[in-house]
């Protein structure tokens, strides 16, 4: 679980409601770029696509939960997610090349709707050792991060 979906999946166990959640799988480029980037909680990232392309993602509402999704997304998964953790995680392969070798309880994503486009593209990122697709869409903004820290300790940098 991403930092910034931990911390609202928090502010639902705090509710003891199940969090809802829609996954949105392709469409607009820049979704998988400004979801890598280490962005302030209180930045929108809907919004900073729009202020991206000079104006406001077109968006609809999701079949099953209270929530808006990109319109010009592939595929979209919806659902719930436990406010417990109450499945254990299996072993599985990280991005660095190598496998886990313990397990943790975590909670469970329940799919209510799957909804597409006709004939969907579904995109997906080669995962295994580092460089990979992974690292070229998520080390762009952890760059300008890196950038943006360095300039502000007042060091002579031009890129990162």
């Amino acid at each position: 679980m991403s930092p910034r979906t931990r911390s609202i999946w928090q502010e639902w166990v705090e509710t003891g409601e199940p969090m809802p959640y829609a996954l949105v799988q392709g469409g607009d480029p820049a979704i998988p770029f400004v979801g890598g980037i280490p962005l302030p909680p209180v930045v929108d990232e809907a919004g900073y696509i729009g202020a991206l392309h000079g104006e406001p993602v077109d968006v609809v509402r999701c079949e099953t939960v209270d929530l808006e999704v990109p319109a010009g997304a592939e595929i979209v998964i919806e659902g719930h997610l436990s406010v417990g953790r109450d499945a254990r995680e299996d072993l599985f392969g990280e991005f660095a090349g190598y496998g886990s070798t313990e397990t943790s309880m975590q909670p469970v994503y329940t799919v209510e709707a799957i909804t597409h486009r006709d004939d969907p593209i579904w995109p997906l990122v080669a995962e295994g050792r580092p460089v990979d697709e992974f690292h070229t869409v998520t080390g762009v903004g952890q760059a300008a991060e890196v950038l943006a820290e360095l300039r502000a300790a007042g060091l002579p940098v031009t890129t990162a």
